[in-house]
């Protein structure tokens, strides 16, 4: 990345200080404009979720500084005409009760 902005002449005129007339000294840097000039140039942050076989389910972008919103992780069994469920943030164990099979 930083490679990209070192070769792009717009970026560097816009962080280039200005010198004044006398040479001695030079405009100060606006570093709230040049945060924004850096984060306009930054690509976004695509974010997959992956489904069964390695397949992408679903995917969100999103720019630096956005928040990235993760949903739950639901487990849903009907058993006897009931609905048992569970949900949990990704990352924390799912418990299930494994009874045999006779």
């Amino acid at each position: 990345m930083a490679n990209q902005l070192k070769g792009d002449p717009e970026f560097i005129a816009t962080v280039t200080p200005v010198v004044g007339d006398s040479g001695g000294g030079s405009e100060p840097i606006d570093y709230g404009e040049l945060v924004q000039a850096v984060l306009r140039r930054l690509p976004p942050i695509t974010v997959q979720f992956m489904g069964d076989e390695g397949v992408v389910a679903d995917s969100v972008t999103i720019y630096l500084g956005g928040n990235l919103k993760i949903p739950p992780v639901v487990l849903q069994k009907f058993e006897g005409g009931k609905r048992f469920w569970q949900v949990k943030p990704l990352g924390e164990p799912l418990n299930l009760e494994l009874v045999p099979v006779e």
